[in-house]
């Protein structure tokens, strides 16, 4: 026979009578039951507020970073300009001496094209100069880039601390750290090549007037052979022949 205590109920014969009985929860059950249903709900705040905060500071990172790689994309457009102003220089000084010594061939324009490899020299020789200034200045920036990337997420982490409640800090670090060497072809190939047409400008213009001067004397020859062949029916010509010893007049021949 089982035992009741003084109440009438009989005592728990199990754990889950701690938590129910025939008449319904006890209140140790419903009691437990509220605590598990208040945990889970601080649980699940809890949890949607720290993805949030998470999602926050993923943000400000992604932002950091962009600005950190904007100062590299600046970097790369200066590294472009100086390779096209270096480029533009070097085919603006070639096409010159280029053009020079083709207008030493011309007599007429010996003058101008004895100009325009000077001109040419300059720039190549300008050209170089502004090679080396880019090559300095633009090492230095590279050298520099790391400490640049930094301060400005450094900055957009500060302007976006607001966002995170509370004080935020971060660090940016470029891979690769450091940069291949930055280093400018040499040019003397260029620069000897208008040395050459410089040196040059006066035998090639020389031999240009010669060649006029001989082609002028060959067209004299060439005319002078003409008037006599049946340029010159006055003169002594093929038609003077015909006349004297045929007896055929310039009309009839």
């Amino acid at each position: 026979m089982e035992g009741t205590d003084s109440g009438g109920n009989a005592p728990p014969r199990c754990m889950t009578d701690m938590f129910r009985r025939r008449d319904g929860f006890t209140t140790f059950g419903a009691a437990c039951a509220l605590l598990v249903s208040c945990a889970l709900a601080f649980a699940c705040v809890w949890t949607v507020r720290s993805q949030s905060r998470a999602a926050g500071v993923q943000a400000v990172a992604d932002a950091a970073a962009l600005a950190a790689e904007n100062e590299v994309a600046e970097f790369v457009i200066a590294v472009r300009a100086a390779d096209a102003t270096l480029l533009s220089m070097s085919l603006t000084g070639l096409s010159l001496v280029g053009v020079g010594t083709a207008c030493c061939l011309a007599p007429p324009c010996a003058a101008l094209g004895k100009t325009l490899i000077e001109t040419g020299k300059g720039i190549l020789a300008r050209q170089d100069d502004v090679a080396r200034a880019a090559e300095k200045a633009l090492s230095a920036a590279q050298d520099a880039l790391p400490a640049l990337s930094q301060v400005q997420a450094q900055a957009v982490i500060r302007e976006n601390a607001p966002s995170l409640d509370g004080e935020a800090a971060g660090y940016i670090e470029l891979v690769p750290e450091q940069g291949e060497p930055i280093s400018i072809g040499d040019a003397a190939a260029a620069q000897d090549a208008a040395d050459a047409a410089q040196e040059q400008s006066d035998e090639i213009a020389s031999a240009a007037e010669e060649a006029q001067q001989a082609r002028d004397e060959a067209q004299e020859a060439l005319e002078r052979g003409f008037m006599h062949d049946c340029g010159d029916p006055e003169g002594y010509c093929m038609y003077e022949r015909a006349d004297a010893l045929a007896g055929m007049p310039s009309e009839l021949n």
